[in-house]
């Protein structure tokens, strides 16, 4: 069997750089995210800052604990991070050292993640071990894209889907004012669009039919519309921004929609019906691209 000794992942994340430099440097999100698909971390101690001590026991969805061990090497806010870590064997010896090189950095509002792997001190038994480190360290970043699609304040609502579509044949929906009014607002309503410019500065002013016969009357603007990402300023009461990101992901795409109000309090009252409703709207918005 062939053992692998060095890695190098790359991912584009949707959050800012700060939010994901957190995800890696506190403890209590690394518990959430770290190790494959199906694990737990039941113990997860890690101390960022130069020197500092890291012990994680991955628990493997049969119950199996998995011990690692380390310590942080260097910690430079909010862009580089190094640290090593070592699995361990029934007695607390390493099977193996990894040196890994975390670098963010900036592209827009997104977050470029560059993950070095460097593995050495191997014994034998470690090989079942390294064979699958590839597939773990994917699994394990897209549990940390997970991680940074939460809501990054209490002024956000967020929702996510994954669509059996290209980037850009989700993209041409959201751009083609047609399109556009048939998936836009929650299940039971209908739009109409009066004027709709899916362009930098352009405006869009619309009203939505509800289910109950009532009209709600948008006035929004277009703030960029690019290959892989939309913001939309709705410009009338109440005000917020939506952000919308397509990321391809497999055979699909993993579309995010950020929804950003001036203060919290709006955004609580409008979270009331906007949870379910932003959840309904790409139920509608995947219906489109599939059909």
């Amino acid at each position: 069997m062939r053992v692998p000794t060095e890695l190098l992942l790359n991912r584009l994340l949707d959050a800012p750089r700060e939010r994901v430099f957190e995800a890696w440097t506190d403890p209590a999100h690394l518990q959430k995210w770290w190790g494959p698909e199906a694990f737990c971390n039941p113990r997860c101690e890690w101390e960022s800052r130069a020197g500092g001590g890291i012990h994680v026991d991955m628990r493997g969805p049969d119950g199996t604990v998995y011990p690692m061990g380390g310590e942080v090497v260097e910690v430079v806010p909010p862009e580089r991070i190094v640290f090593l870590t070592r699995a361990l064997d029934a007695a607390g010896e390493a099977l193996f050292e990894s040196r890994n090189v975390v670098t963010l950095s900036e592209e827009g509002a997104r977050t470029r993640l560059r993950l070095q792997v460097i593995v050495s001190k191997i014994r034998p038994e470690a090989a079942r071990h390294l064979a699958g480190m590839e597939q773990g360290w994917a699994q394990s970043l897209l549990r940390l894209d997970a991680l940074v699609w939460e809501p990054l304040s209490d002024r956000e609502l967020v929702a996510q889907r994954w669509v059996p579509a290209t980037p850009a044949q989700v993209q041409a929906a959201w751009t083609d004012p047609r399109r556009l009014a048939r998936f836009w607002g929650p299940h039971g309503f209908r739009t109409t669009s009066e004027v709709c410019e899916p362009r930098p500065g352009g405006a869009w002013r619309f009203v939505m039919h509800g289910p109950d016969g009532k009209d709600y009357p948008n006035e929004c603007a277009f703030v960029e519309v690019g290959e892989d990402r939309i913001v939309i300023d709705h410009v009338s009461a109440p005000r917020f921004r939506i952000t919308v990101t397509f990321t391809a992901e497999g055979a699909g795409t993993r579309v995010v929609f950020r929804q950003a109000f001036e203060d919290a309090a709006t955004c609580r009252l409008i979270a009331k019906f906007a949870l379910q409703g932003n959840e309904e709207n790409l139920d509608r918005l995947a219906a489109e691209v599939a059909g």
